[in-house]
């Protein structure tokens, strides 16, 4: 009987020690590779809740804008007239083409998946040239191009459609997935971000930039770990360097990225620091779609000026809004919550 008990305790023994040695190698194979061991084969998956999805959002009147061409309407004088003859129409002069012309492009757009807004702090270099421990603000996301995106096609012209106002039956929406198959195509879908942090407090009306801090790469992609390497893992000035690759329903071809601004320490944060006194704010997101609408102002423009004065420009963002009831003194990521009491989480805007 003891010899059959000194036996067991031997075997419990030897299983406990490759136990310890299997996990010893997997913590050693973690460590290499800047986090979780890597899987044997394709990307590691994304934990569900781990990221918020923004639902794509398309409009097909986001593929055409009804606009006077005020070069022509205001700036040259005369051109409003009325042809006398009979086989001169006056839809064929130039006033009446330059009138509520429509103007039509392709409108594609990416989704933008997002972790919750963090923080870490690093020793960064400073002007004089010493190290000073920051806090950083980051965020990390993917940027998923699904194609589908949205382009007007002419089709066969009708005499009776001819003149109508919006050209009805002459152009359709199509779904296309290339740049070259695109109206107006500008070019291949890049993301070319900006991201603009913007206090919504009363007594703080201030907007940031992100900035770009080198040494906060690695230090956020080992503790994040996504599922990519870390050359792959991009700031907002590497991610716009390549095309957003077309993903399908089997393939994804996500590009990861983040972004980071500097947070500043109270009682005088630096011009460039996020003011740590905020409670509420929001992260407005350009680069996620090339939509955009114009207007001329209403007189702005006289015969004699520059094309295009007076004219203003807005680009469709993306808005975040974050509310932060915390201390300015003791800046913590727990406190940093996604959206407003009695507003929505995000929504599509122009700025």
């Amino acid at each position: 009987m003891h010899g059959t008990m000194t036996h067991l305790r031997r075997t419990a023994l030897a299983l406990a020690a490759l136990c310890v040695v299997s996990i010893t190698g997997a913590q050693v194979q973690a460590a290499e590779t800047g986090g979780a061991a890597a899987p044997k084969s394709g990307p590691r998956k994304v934990v569900a809740g781990v990221e918020s999805r923004v639902p794509e959002d398309r409009k097909a009147e986001e593929t055409i804008d009804p606009h006077d061409v005020v070069e022509l309407t205001v700036g040259v004088p005369d051109l409003n007239w009325t042809p006398q003859a009979p086989e001169n129409e006056a839809t064929e002069t130039l006033h009446y083409k330059a009138t509520n012309t429509l103007f039509r492009r392709g409108v594609w757009q990416f989704q933008f998946s997002f972790r919750p807004l963090r923080m870490i702090r690093l020793d960064l270099p400073q002007p004089d040239g010493k190290m000073r421990r920051k806090v950083v603000w980051y965020m990390v996301y993917r940027i998923t191009n699904p194609g589908q995106h949205m382009t007007p096609v002419q089709g066969t012209e009708s005499k009776a459609a001819q003149f109508d106002a919006w050209h009805k039956g002459l152009y359709t929406i199509e779904r296309v997935d290339k740049e070259g198959q695109m109206l107006a195509n500008t070019g291949a879908h890049r993301f070319m971000p900006n991201f603009k942090l913007r206090s919504l407090d009363k007594d703080i009306k201030k907007e940031w930039l992100d900035q770009i801090v080198p040494l906060a790469k690695e230090a956020i992609f080992r503790r994040e770990q996504p599922p990519c390497r870390l050359e792959d893992f991009h700031n907002t000035v590497e991610i716009a360097k390549n095309p957003i690759p077309l993903s399908t329903g089997r393939i994804d071809n996500s590009v990861w990225g983040y972004v980071t601004w500097v947070g500043g320490d109270p009682p005088q944060p630096e011009a460039t620091d996020i003011d740590p006194r905020i409670d509420y704010f929001s992260i407005d997101i350009w680069g996620l779609t090339n939509a955009y609408r114009w207007k001329d102002q209403p007189g702005a423009y006289k015969p004699g000026d520059p094309p295009g004065k007076g004219r203003t420009m807005e680009q469709k963002v993306l808005r975040l809004n974050y509310s932060r009831p915390g201390d300015e003194y003791l800046q913590r990521e727990e406190e940093i919550k996604l959206g407003i009491k009695g507003q929505v989480d995000w929504e599509w805007i122009y700025r």
